[in-house]
């Protein structure tokens, strides 16, 4: 009976798990409900865990850190700070890369940093709840699973291949809280990102989105008075 049971739950909690396709009319009437949803978040502060998956050694890398997105203007800092130090830095069409090694700091000049940023803007522009730019370089498609999650995939085309296959957005319930990316360069190597500890609305302090070092993630918001 136990074994019976249990194996009732497991199905439950994968059924549950399963997206389904919605069709192209639900698609965008969900876009409109999320853009809807997140006009009102015009600041956010999260804390992220990252993995990053290569096929070629065989492992898989794990790094901690946190993020502080801004609509107005549009701005991301994205802080890694364990195991390793470093700051992706974007400031509307400006991207800039740093390290800091004994608390000084290097910038980072990467050939394939305009294909990275693409990452970085699709979460931007998750917020702004606009996806106009994404569609001339995905397709996106929009699954949704019995817990009330969506998932947002952004297949690419031409020569973004060579850098990235697809992205994939999950939504929260919430319809404005994104629960987790992933970066997938090919099938066997990707990137993982889990948020936690999402705060929307704080005042973030007026120097954030520059190369300063941030050594903890309160230290770069004014006020961590939440207004969901």
């Amino acid at each position: 009976m136990r074994i019976i049971f249990l194996s009732f739950i497991l199905c439950l909690s994968t059924s549950a798990n399963e997206y389904i396709a919605l069709p192209q009319k639900d698609q965008e009437q969900y876009l409109k409900k999320l853009q809807k949803n997140v006009r009102e978040v015009q600041t956010m502060a999260c804390q992220f865990k990252q993995e990053k998956r290569l096929e070629l050694f065989d492992d898989v890398f794990r790094l901690k850190g946190w993020a502080y997105i801004r609509k107005t203007p549009r701005s991301i800092r994205w802080e890694y700070a364990k195991p390793l130090k470093k700051v992706v830095l974007i400031n509307n069409e400006d991207m800039q890369v740093y390290k800091w090694r004994k608390n000084k700091r290097k910038r980072i000049i990467n050939p394939n940093e305009k294909y990275i940023k693409l990452a970085y803007e699709y979460i931007l522009a998750f917020f702004e709840g606009d996806f106009s730019e994404a569609r001339k370089r995905f397709t996106l498609s929009i699954r949704k699973n019995y817990q009330g999650k969506h998932l947002l995939v952004f297949t690419s085309s031409a020569e973004l291949k060579k850098f990235i296959q697809r992205i994939e957005i999950i939504v929260a319930a919430d319809q404005k809280t994104i629960e987790r990316v992933l970066i997938y360069e090919s099938e066997k190597n990707y990137t993982n990102i889990k948020f936690a500890k999402i705060l929307h609305n704080v005042k973030l302090k007026s120097d954030v989105f520059t190369e300063i070092f941030i050594e903890n993630f309160s230290d770069g918001i004014e006020k961590t008075t939440s207004k969901n």
